[in-house]
């Protein structure tokens, strides 16, 4: 977001891996593979919950821009991690470590990585990823192949231009090919694995790409969009078009919070997402 008009440089070096300059009557291209990890605040400060990803990042980062990167995650300041922080930042300060403030957090790669109990030393670690990305150079296995396929095609179907996320294109099967292979050079294997699969896929399922069917986050409900089918915004959706109904039979459009969290429960809005459910329809204009 600090980058301004700038970010179009970026969009040939991330596509192309090259940098084109034009001095003095001298056209070239230079080489540039590189990784390249961005940061980017939201549009009005914070994340709002009732925008759509692309709503919150516009005028911060293009869509054409965004579908370049292999994964996209979305940070935020959640009031449950505020005791875990600050003993983080506090036990930083105090020399004596940060301690793991996300250990709430489990999932088999991180908790395989939480595992290991002497870290390679920085120049050593230097060495080893120098020598792998110079000599390993992993090939997809069958079951690799397979299984890459079936979850791009479960990110394909469950993605949608007005569900509030970036769209899915064969840039991300690129990506997930190209994650794959990392992971598998990253053991000095010369085969990607359904097991490398599967770890890159976790890292995937943290992103903002994936919406699986009531797993989805209600922060990602766009206000008077049309959700695909299934999924938190169409939950959401559905328990409005509920409470329109009831309210046209019976000609009251008042109603107790004992009728609304039944409704919301029909509608399969867990009551952990309810208070979120009645945000996301009350900033929408749906409840007042």
């Amino acid at each position: 977001d600090k980058m301004g008009g700038d970010q179009q440089a970026l969009l040939e070096a991330m596509e192309q891996q090259t940098v084109s300059i034009a001095k003095a009557g001298i056209v070239c291209n230079l080489q540039a593979r590189a990784s390249v990890i961005v940061a980017a605040n939201p549009r009005d400060g914070s994340f709002v919950g009732t925008k759509t990803i692309e709503e919150n990042l516009k005028g911060v980062m293009s869509n054409a821009l965004l579908s370049r990167f292999d994964l996209v995650f979305l940070l935020q300041d959640q009031a449950d991690q505020d005791v875990g922080l600050s003993d983080h930042v506090l036990g930083m300060r105090a020399g004596g470590g940060g301690g793991d403030w996300m250990a709430t957090v489990k999932t088999p790669l991180e908790a395989r990585c939480r595992d290991v109990q002497s870290p390679l030393p920085a120049q050593l670690l230097r060495t080893y990823l120098q020598y792998a990305r110079a000599y390993v150079h992993p090939v997809l296995t069958r079951q690799a192949k397979e299984r890459l396929k079936s979850f791009f095609l479960e990110l394909r179907s469950g993605n949608h231009e007005l569900s509030g996320r970036p769209p899915v294109t064969t840039r991300q099967l690129e990506a997930l090919i190209r994650l794959s292979q990392a992971r598998a050079r990253l053991e000095l294997d010369e085969e990607v694995t359904e097991e490398h699969v599967e770890d890159v896929i976790e890292l995937v399922k943290e992103g903002v790409l994936y919406d699986p069917v009531g797993e989805a986050s209600l922060v990602a409900i766009a206000p008077g969009a049309a959700p695909s089918k299934g999924g938190a915004a169409g939950k959401v959706r559905k328990f409005i078009a509920a409470l329109e109904k009831r309210a046209t039979r019976t000609g009251d459009r008042e109603f107790q919070l004992s009728d609304l969290k039944a409704l919301a429960s029909n509608a399969g809005i867990a009551n952990s997402d309810f208070d979120g459910a009645l945000g996301c329809a009350n900033e929408s204009g749906a409840l007042l």
